[in-house]
C-alpha cells in the first residue's frame, strides 16, 4: 500500500481490539463501513496491520472521510495546477472585467443625468415662482454672453434652489470644431459632475457627468442641454441645426430612429443630439448607444 494512503488509514476510528484488526479483510472492511456510518471520529487509533485493507476498501471508503485532506502527503496542488488555475482566472477576468465597468457606468451617467434633468427643471419651476416667467428674465442671449454675465444670470435664478459646491469662470470651444475659444460659467455640483452655462440663442447647458474627469466628449460624458426663453428646458433639439434637403436624417426628433442617426455621425454639433435620444429611452443607454461608456 502506499504510504500515504497508509498514513490516512491511521486516523480512522476502529476499535482497538486486536482481534478486530487480524480476522482479515472482511472484518476490517466491516468495521470501516460502520465507523463511517456512525461519523464517530471521536477514538483515535492505528490500525496496526494495514495489509488487510484493500485498495477497494480504500477507494470506496476513504474518499469520504474530509480528513485526508490535511493528513495526505498528497493533499496539496502542484505548481502547475496553480498557474493554470491563475491563468484561468485572469482570461475570464479580462473578458468580463471591461463589460462589468461599462455597465456600472451605464447605470452611474444614467442615473446623474435623471437626476440633472428632473432637478434643473424643478428649479426653472421654483424660479418662476419668485422672478416670473422666463421670457422676463435677463438671459444674455442676443450675444455671445461673458463669463461674469452667464455667473450673474445662475446666481440670480438657479443659486436659490440648488445645491452645488464651486464654481468658475473658464475656457469653452465652440462646438464646431473650432480653435476659437470663449468664456464660460462652469459650475460643480455635490456629485462631482458639472454644467457649463454658455450663451447664443438660448441658455447652453453642457452637463459632464464625471466633471473634470477624462474622456470629456460628447455623446460619452458631456450631454447638451437648451434653456430657451419660453422657458423650455429640454435635451439639445436645435432644429435649426438640421439641413432641410438632408437625405440621411429628418427634422422629427421623436422619432428614435432619426435621432439615432444623428447622434451617431461625426462631429460635436451632431453628438450633441444624443441628449435627445436618452430623453426618448428614458436617460438608459441602450444596446444600440452609438459611443462606448
Amino acid at each position: 500500500m502506499p504510504e500515504a494512503r497508509q498514513h490516512t488509514i491511521h486516523w480512522w476510528n476502529l476499535s482497538c481490539q486486536p482481534e478486530a484488526l487480524v480476522e482479515g479483510s472482511q472484518k476490517v472492511n466491516e468495521k470501516l463501513k460502520q465507523v463511517q456510518y456512525d461519523k464517530n471520529f471521536g477514538t483515535i487509533c492505528k490500525v496496526l496491520d494495514a495489509k488487510y485493507v484493500s485498495d477497494a476498501h480504500i477507494k470506496h471508503l476513504f474518499p469520504y472521510s474530509p480528513i485526508i485532506l490535511f493528513t495526505s502527503k498528497k493533499a496539496a496542488f502542484t505548481l502547475a495546477e496553480v498557474l493554470i488555475t491563475l491563468g484561468i482566472i485572469g482570461i475570464v477576468a479580462a473578458m468580463t472585467i471591461p463589460t462589468l465597468i461599462s455597465n456600472y457606468k451605464s447605470k452611474e451617467y444614467s442615473t446623474r443625468l435623471k437626476k440633472f434633468y428632473s432637478t434643473m427643471s424643478q428649479a426653472v419651476q421654483l424660479s418662476t415662482v419668485e422672478n416670473g416667467p422666463v421670457s422676463s428674465w435677463q438671459m444674455p442671449i442676443n450675444h455671445i454672453g461673458t463669463a461674469e454675465e452667464l455667473e450673474t444670470f445662475w446666481n440670480v435664478y438657479f443659486v436659490p434652489y440648488l445645491k452645488t459646491s464651486s464654481a468658475k469662470s473658464t475656457l469653452y470651444t465652440p462646438d464646431y470644431d473650432s480653435d476659437t475659444s470663449q468664456d464660460v460659467y462652469r459650475v460643480y455640483f455635490n456629485d462631482g459632475s458639472s454644467v457649463d452655462l454658455k450663451s447664443s440663442g438660448a441658455i447652453d447647458m453642457r452637463y459632464d457627468v464625471n466633471g473634470d474627469s477624462s474622456p470629456n466628449e460628447y455623446g460619452k460624458d458631456i450631454f447638451a442641454f437648451l434653456l430657451y426663453s419660453d422657458g423650455r428646458f429640454t435635451p439639445y433639439v436645435y432644429e435649426s441645426m438640421l439641413e432641410d434637403d438632408s437625405e440621411e436624417y429628418t427634422k422629427d426628433l421623436n422619432d428614435r430612429d432619426n435621432v439615432l442617426k444623428i447622434c451617431s455621425m461625426d462631429g460635436n454639433i451632431n453628438k450633441m443630439f444624443c441628449s435627445q435620444l436618452l430623453f426618448l429611452d428614458n436617460w438608459e443607454f441602450k444596446d444600440d448607444y452609438p459611443y462606448k461608456l
